[in-house]
């Protein structure tokens, strides 16, 4: 436990030393201006100033501010999660068209192609690492993620779009070759292609939830409204918490020159805070090139990577009998640059993605 509360990564340490160390900077000057700089009557005045503060933060104490902020923190940690739970793996349709596809393999692979396609134009729009990957579509192509011709049947499909949202281009294609595949037998029957389409329009569904969740983020107002209240909670505070009144007029000889209870009060309240603005932009699109811009931030490219691999295996490594063929994959494979290697491996190039008792040393 005492290892847990003093680490750095990811810790409430490192969301809140910045602000702390302002405000207790601020704290510091004022006692200090206080005690040396100002006169009996200036005095005099600040006490009165300070009197007003503790009026007022009294009124709105520890306890209406935790609550008020309670409400901001739970709803955007629900949508947090949901936006976790929106993502979509290939797993579902890749094993559902090994088992309903009686082809040699070739409508299964280009299928999950798509699908995988479909994903990374997502990714492309709600975030701005998957986009700095990714710029355009010769860069796609150039890992395999679409050829050639696709391409161009990719760009004349954009170029007839009104709005630019072309990122289902990729599902019709599939739902075509889906269709085809039962024209030619290869989809045994009717159920089995309806059982295909419902998990394919699923995985479209996950991919417009996730530009549904970009285009709709949390209310600025909502978010305004609770930061102001909390960091001008804490403006009252380093007036009206301050011991600056004589102790004769206290009637308490302890003077709190470092202000410690008010200081673990900010360290919680603040901390709450950046509990949820860490998790308000989960898919990275307010984020530059950075792997770590947050560390509540989904890692897209690591989700588009490992479903290209797990779809190759699930369709490539099924029962032995069923020997790979047809695959419309590069010979040489994707080129795995370096942002790419960053993402699959943590710092120490070990494949990252673990099971936790596995990170136990």
């Amino acid at each position: 436990m005492l290892r847990m509360l003093l680490s750095w990564r990811a810790s409430l340490w490192k969301a809140v030393w910045r602000e702390l160390a302002v405000w207790l900077f601020l704290y510091f000057a004022l006692s200090l201006a206080y005690r040396v700089a100002m006169t009996e009557d200036q005095r005099h005045v600040f006490n009165r100033i300070c009197s007003y503060s503790i009026y007022y933060t009294s009124a709105f104490n520890f306890g209406s501010l935790s609550l008020f902020l309670g409400f901001y923190v739970s709803y955007v940690s629900t949508r947090w999660w949901q936006m976790y739970t929106t993502l979509p793996y290939i797993d579902t349709m890749a094993n559902a068209l090994k088992a309903c596809t009686a082809d040699d393999g070739a409508t299964t692979k280009r299928v999950i192609k798509y699908c995988q396609l479909c994903y990374l134009v997502t990714c492309r729009s709600v975030s701005r690492h998957a986009r700095a990957l990714y710029p355009r579509l010769e860069d796609c192509a150039r890992d395999g993620w679409l050829d050639a011709a696709d391409r161009d049947a990719f760009e004349a499909v954009s170029r007839e779009l009104p709005h630019g949202s072309a990122w289902w281009i990729p599902i019709m294609w599939s739902a075509s070759l889906l269709k085809d595949a039962r024209a030619s037998g290869a989809v045994a029957s009717d159920q089995a292609l309806t059982f295909l389409t419902r998990e394919l329009l699923n995985f479209r569904s996950q991919c417009g939830r996730m530009l549904d969740f970009d285009m709709i983020g949390v209310p600025l107002l909502y978010t305004q409204v609770v930061t102001v209240a909390c960091y001008s909670y804490f403006v009252f505070c380093l007036v009206g918490r301050a011991q600056y009144t004589r102790p004769r007029q206290l009637g308490d000889p302890i003077d709190l020159y470092f202000p410690f209870f008010s200081a673990v009060e900010f360290v919680l309240i603040i901390g709450w805070l950046k509990v949820a603005s860490k998790m308000l932009d989960p898919y990275g699109q307010r984020c530059l090139l950075t792997f770590d811009a947050t560390d509540a931030t989904f890692d897209l490219i690591w989700v588009l990577m490992r479903n290209r691999e797990v779809g190759d295996a699930i369709v490539n490594f099924g029962h032995p009998k069923a020997a790979p063929r047809g695959d419309p994959w590069p010979p040489a494979g994707f080129a795995r640059t370096p942002e790419a290697e960053a993402v699959l491996c943590d710092g120490e190039g070990t494949p990252a993605r673990r099971g936790s008792p596995l990170m136990v040393v």
